[in-house]
């Protein structure tokens, strides 16, 4: 059995996962009180695109077609929150979501059929400070860390109900990151939103957003955007003793994304 066979090899979409990493709040206008920015209610349908490797075997194809996202989707938490005051500020968001999916494949070699069950977590952490190029300007700096968690685990039950090996792996990426934020006004209710970062540590990462909100009323708007946010842990080692529960990956997340924010203060 070979863990190339977990992922179908064809090319397609991932899941819509619930989470947006870079929910939209209003424009980051300059004030001497408490701005508080909170978005509990964000959708990300995004597009997976990249390789997984489990015990340094060759990459894995990593996906899950769109259309089968309900019934794979097991769980999912989502909350971005961010709070202002004069010239500085804080962004912080958590991201959750598992999917549970059954498996099957024939074993190369003997063709022997193989089924089993795949649950695959994935938790994204962003803590960032926020400081305005000059005071009363829509343009931030932005600095602060990411942590990635991905933890697969499969079962599988051989041709004649024997127990096979499983896999049971999980790692955390913590990169500190640099970028930008800017939020000009286009008008009494409408706010262009753009940001983006760049940083490294135990993988490399970049981030990047862009969209418009629009503002029903003072204390709340709505979002449309489209963002993209990659993790690359390193190459695949070719020689050596191979490792034992190690995962190494290069992923690509990308698609549009809606949110619902509420503001508080700031006036």
């Amino acid at each position: 059995m070979t863990p190339t066979k977990l992922f179908p090899t064809a090319r397609t979409l991932v899941i819509a996962v619930c989470g947006m990493l870079w929910a939209p709040s209003v424009a980051f206008a300059q004030t001497d009180n408490w701005k508080v920015d909170l978005a509990p209610l964000y959708f990300w349908a995004a597009t997976n695109n990249g390789n997984l490797a489990i015990n340094s075997t060759a990459n894995i194809p990593v996906y899950m077609d769109f259309s089968d996202a309900a019934s794979k989707l097991a769980g999912a938490f989502s909350f971005h929150g961010e709070a202002r005051r004069g010239r500085w500020g804080v962004i912080g968001d958590v991201n959750f979501i598992r999917l549970s999916t059954d498996v099957s494949f024939t074993t190369p070699i003997i063709s022997a059929p193989v089924a089993g069950s795949l649950e695959f977590d994935q938790t994204i952490f962003n803590g960032k400070v926020t400081f305005a190029v000059k005071p009363g300007t829509p343009l931030f700096i932005v600095g602060g860390i990411r942590t990635v968690t991905l933890s697969p685990t499969a079962t599988f039950t051989g041709p004649v109900g024997g127990q096979l090996a499983n896999i049971d792996v999980s790692t955390t990426e913590v990169e500190g990151v640099v970028g930008f934020v800017y939020r000009p006004r286009l008008g009494n209710k409408w706010v262009l939103l753009t940001q983006a970062d760049i940083g490294g540590g135990s993988a490399f990462t970049w981030s990047a957003m862009g969209g418009i909100e629009f503002e029903i009323k003072r204390w709340i708007g709505v979002a449309v955007a489209y963002a993209a946010l990659d993790v690359d842990t390193g190459s695949v080692p070719t020689s050596g003793i191979n490792p034992v529960n190690e995962l190494q990956y290069h992923v690509t997340q990308y698609g549009p994304a809606f949110s619902l924010t509420f503001h508080w203060g700031g006036k």
